[in-house]
């Protein structure tokens, strides 16, 4: 059984970063953990701030991975706000439903998570497999393209 990490967000906000409009996700605690992760939409959405923007909740989904980004850094913002820092973000052609936890959690690779990750990054290969963990890098050479 092959495993990666996933993170469960709060529309709008994944939805954002797939579209590249936020590159850095706020958090109370920080991570050491680096790489591919899984953008899972948290069943429920952030209404406070969809209702204060004038987003309607039925324009996002919810419950379900979304897609992909790398997680390149961390930074504190105060006492209470680390902000992760994310890249090659890749959005699913389809959501695929899961049932979200809080913070990192861990992500069976079936083979509907393993097409999508396919179609949307055709140029990566798996590296070190350590204790059912797995870790997702774009070669070197691949990268610019």
């Amino acid at each position: 059984m092959i495993k990666i990490k996933a993170l469960s967000i709060k529309q709008p906000f994944p939805t954002f970063i797939l579209l590249k409009l936020k590159d850095r996700e706020l958090r109370t605690k920080n991570t050491n953990f680096r790489g591919f992760f899984l953008i899972h939409a948290a069943k429920v959405p952030d209404v406070k701030f969809m209702k204060e923007y004038g987003f309607s909740k039925e324009r996002f989904v919810n419950g379900c991975i979304l897609g992909v980004a790398e997680l390149i850094g961390s930074e504190k913002y105060s006492e209470e706000r680390f902000g992760y820092n994310l890249d090659n973000v890749f959005r699913f052609e389809e959501p695929i439903d899961y049932k979200g936890k809080l913070g990192f959690f861990e992500v069976t690779l079936t083979d509907p998570i393993m097409a999508q990750l396919r179609k949307c990054l055709p140029l990566v290969h798996w590296i070190k497999i350590d204790d059912l963990k797995s870790q997702i890098t774009i070669t070197e050479e691949n990268k610019s393209e």
